[in-house]
């Protein structure tokens, strides 16, 4: 299923496919949302919108917003990709199990904050000219160049770097 802004107007921000996966939503530049949930999802791709709070759950989320962006529980069997022009947050108390990937643009990172919190990534990757801040739920693990102008990771469990990985 392909939706674009012409075919998406939900009215409480809930987007769940009648039949088949989500595959795609697109041509979002006019597309202003304060709190979008997309269930049943299989690969999301949401380019070029501004989300105020985004929850999805399904095999793998990309999603570019075109200023901050906060994470609200994000289920995903693969990866999961954020670009966001402002900062990127997490809703408090959210629950963001990531299986695979999970890499973050930003001006500023900051997830896992809030003591109610619970972030699982298979692997993770940041990007901010500014601060970053990212406890995660159990151990971490650091894949690819990241970088940021000071940056604080905490994990419950062991923190390891991948030894390709740059910080």
């Amino acid at each position: 299923i392909d939706i674009d802004s012409q075919a998406l107007q939900p009215a409480n921000g809930v987007v769940t496919p009648l039949a088949g996966e989500l595959a795609s939503v697109t041509n979002l530049s006019e597309f202003f949302v304060s709190d979008l949930v997309i269930t049943g999802g299989g690969v999301v791709n949401l380019t070029g919108a501004d989300f105020d709070t985004l929850s999805v759950s399904g095999t793998s989320l990309s999603v570019t917003d075109s200023d901050g962006l906060e994470l609200g529980d994000i289920s995903l069997t693969g990866t999961l990709t954020v670009n966001a022009v402002g900062d990127v947050t997490a809703a408090d108390g959210a629950d963001i199990d990531v299986g695979s990937k999970a890499s973050f643009t930003g001006a500023n990172i900051t997830l896992g904050d809030d003591v109610a919190d619970e972030l699982r990534f298979g692997s993770l990757q940041f990007s901010s000219s500014g601060s970053v801040s990212i406890t995660e739920t159990d151990s971490m693990y650091l894949v690819g160049d990241s970088t940021a102008d000071n940056a604080s990771l905490y994990a419950e469990g062991d923190i390891d770097v991948d030894a390709a990985a740059t910080i």
